[in-house]
């Protein structure tokens, strides 16, 4: 007897099993905004070279804007952009002021064709105007650190790749419901603690374990929901799992327009995953495919006389327990894939 003929019986895609697609839509609302949000934490900000920074300009009678745009004026060089005759300051390097007071520097310009162009050695004064927080200024990446800004946004990708095979094995051992639940808590602890990043590793390590629990969320949801309808319907609610992720998406712009504070962000889009680990904890099931291939068909029997008693259909007790009993035994007698039979798969895709 053919387990997925009983959603013929119980309900293809009935009120219980609308019901929890609609659960399992909050962590996939939730989710989307870890992705992102790295677009606003690694924007490129305008920045130049600090210079005289412990000085004042309260002898010249202007205000503290104004002295800081005459002392980039003063420190940095122009270079040539790739536009070729038009020149732009130099946001890597500036003129070695050591020695030379704020006062002499306004005073004269002599000074300059005597000193030597350095690096930052100061730090930077970033543009707040355009990004008023991101870890390109609260880890200075820019200049000869840049590249540090794109080697975290490689990381969270290669954290979704290593998530892929993790969370796969993960659903196939404990579960799917299991995995799920592991997910959506460890992913609301990490995503606070990446706002209390210290250094770009931390913030690195933080975000490659993000998008890994994050791929967990997204297979494990999938992968459960399309085990609790009939195959004609998975097609589907596959597709509908996806369009909230899509809402996820439009959400988050609307609360990044209000909070522009990375860090801030960050706790904001994590700690409502409790709130996904909770319903999800509550209402959700294990998938009861997985049930009977780990030898446990009085599980799954249960859960599937549930889906019929909410979607109305009247299914005999002996109906269910002989399915769950017969796949049961078929899928001992399955023959285990291995990595091997995964090749052509690969070479062909």
């Amino acid at each position: 007897m053919d387990f997925q003929a009983v959603f013929t019986e119980i309900g293809k895609f009935g009120r219980y099993q609308k019901f929890i697609l609609s659960v399992l839509s909050l962590p996939h609302l939730l989710a989307a905004s870890y992705i992102y949000i790295q677009v606003l934490t690694i924007q490129d900000t305008e920045h130049h070279c600090k210079a005289w920074p412990n000085e004042t300009c309260g002898g010249l009678n202007i205000s503290e804007t104004e002295c800081g745009l005459l002392k980039r004026d003063l420190s940095i060089p122009f270079t040539q952009n790739n536009f070729g005759n038009v020149t732009e300051e130099d946001q890597c390097h500036k003129y070695n002021v050591t020695g030379i007071s704020l006062a002499t520097a306004y005073s004269s310009d002599d000074w300059i064709n005597s000193t030597d162009i350095i690096g930052c050695d100061e730090g930077w004064v970033f543009n707040r105007t355009s990004s008023s927080s991101s870890i390109i200024i609260d880890f200075d990446l820019v200049c000869d650190k840049s590249y540090l800004a794109k080697l975290a946004q490689s990381a969270f990708f290669a954290g979704s790749l290593a998530g892929s095979f993790i969370a796969g094995a993960a659903a196939d051992m404990i579960g799917r419901r299991r995995t799920q639940l592991l997910c959506y808590v460890t992913s609301a602890a990490v995503g606070v603690a990446t706002a209390f990043s210290t250094s770009i590793w931390m913030y690195m390590i933080l975000r490659f374990c993000s998008a890994m629990l994050l791929r967990g969320i997204g297979l494990a949801d999938f992968v459960l929901i399309n085990e609790l309808v009939a195959p004609s319907k998975r097609v589907l609610v596959g597709n509908l799992l996806w369009v909230f992720w899509a809402f996820g998406y439009m959400i988050f712009a609307a609360i990044a327009k209000f909070l522009t504070n990375w860090r801030i962000l960050e706790i904001t889009i994590s700690l409502p995953m409790m709130l996904a680990l909770i319903v999800t904890y509550i209402f959700v099931p294990e998938s009861p495919r997985w049930l009977i291939t780990k030898r446990k068909p009085e599980k799954a029997a249960k859960i599937l006389k549930k889906i019929a008693k909410v979607n109305g259909k009247i299914v005999s007790d002996e109906y269910i327990d002989g399915v769950c009993h017969v796949d049961e035994c078929q899928s001992s007698d399955k023959v285990k894939g291995t990595f091997r039979d995964l090749i052509p798969v690969l070479l062909f895709y």
